[in-house]
């Protein structure tokens, strides 16, 4: 049996990449996504390149967002992204908020994960 303690300790998420996984399938391509800011040549193309040594680099105060919008409902069962804090450590989330919605107005908040010098691919069951 786990203790209380034991259990806050265990992360909300998994290290994995779902690229791995044939049962899931890579829906982001049908999404048009915009961010809250971007630094020239770290937009959206290398946050979606899947270069794992290019990334979004933000240009503006926080909070930062990364919007994913569908055109049409889609059901989504988890949320993969790859972090580097070596690679990009001043740049890498410390906190990170998944919301989800019909639209940008209704936004609920559906999980809140605290990173601590992430390396590697997340996996956020939904």
């Amino acid at each position: 049996e786990t203790s209380q303690a034991e259990e806050e300790e265990k992360p909300t998420y998994l290290v994995t990449n779902c690229d791995d996984d044939p049962t899931r399938r890579e829906i982001g391509r049908e999404a048009v996504w915009t961010l809250s800011s971007a630094k020239s040549g770290n937009g959206v193309d290398q946050l979606r390149d899947n270069d794992e040594t290019t990334f979004w680099q933000s240009d503006g105060t926080q909070p930062h967002h990364v919007n994913i919008q569908f055109l049409r409902k889609k059901s989504v069962c988890a949320i993969s992204f790859f972090l580097n804090h070596q690679l990009d450590e001043s740049y890498t989330p410390k906190k990170l908020s998944i919301r989800a919605g019909d639209t940008y107005h209704d936004l609920e908040q559906v999980c809140v994960l605290e990173l601590k010098e992430p390396v590697g691919w997340i996996t956020v069951p939904l």
